[in-house]
């Protein structure tokens, strides 16, 4: 599946209806540059990989930075290179999103200016993983590997193309206990700030990387919302 608009929406349902937030892959229609945010988040910071090479995730002014890192800090807190290593011929793997199935919540159903691919949850223990790979113009598109489905596809300015793919997975246990930490530490950074759980948001993004420019990100829910909390599915 191709976009002429240069974004593709994504999310995780699992069989009961929770879900994961809607996650956004776009691009500008006069540059190369990819972002990537989840509406939650997107009013606050976002991901992107400037055609240039330079990567990076960066709240969007610094102000919300100031709220968030210690005052004064740079508000692009984790920036990274384009790797360099090859998946396959002419294809690099540029990011990942991973959505457990721990994470997936009652959400109300977001609206959305564009059409949502709905990706099923493979159930307990598991998560559905999403790749965003980046081709040379000459690059053959890859092979799909089993278990794996195409999300969507647009064509760069500079002729590259971005691909998202995805396919289950099994959570492994250091994941599995990176999401835990980052929840009470999500919980406990809200509560000092004075937010209100009843009504915030409960996202907190999970950045994992290396210094080969690997990146993925785990959508955590910080405070898990049920319908017994008053929120409706």
């Amino acid at each position: 599946m191709g976009s002429k608009d240069k974004a593709i929406r994504f999310r995780a349902i699992a069989v009961d209806g929770r879900r994961s937030t809607v996650w956004k892959v776009f691009a500008g229609n006069r540059s190369s540059d990819i972002y990537l945010l989840t509406r939650p988040l997107g009013e606050q910071a976002k991901t992107s990989l400037h055609e240039s090479g330079k990567w990076r995730t960066a709240f969007l002014n610094q102000e919300l930075a100031d709220r968030f890192l210690e005052p004064g800090a740079d508000r692009a807190f984790d920036k990274f290179s384009e790797p360099t290593e090859e998946v396959a011929p002419g294809w690099v793997e540029a990011y990942t999103v991973v959505l457990p199935d721990s994470e997936l919540q009652p959400y109300a159903q977001e609206t959305s200016k564009g059409a949502v691919v709905d990706l099923p949850s493979p159930g307990p223990g598991g998560a559905v993983v999403v790749t965003l790979l980046l081709g040379r113009a000459d690059a053959e598109p890859p092979a799909l590997q089993p278990g794996q489905q195409p999300v969507g596809s647009f064509a760069l300015s500079d002729q590259r193309t971005a691909r998202l793919v995805a396919e289950p997975s099994v959570m492994p246990d250091h994941l599995r206990e990176a999401v835990a930490g980052t929840r009470v530490q999500a919980r406990e950074a809200a509560l000092a700030r004075g937010l209100d759980l009843a009504v915030a948001h409960p996202v907190h993004p999970l950045i994992w990387g290396d210094p080969a420019g690997n990146r993925m990100v785990v959508e955590t829910a910080a405070w898990p919302v049920t319908p017994s909390d008053g929120v409706a599915p």
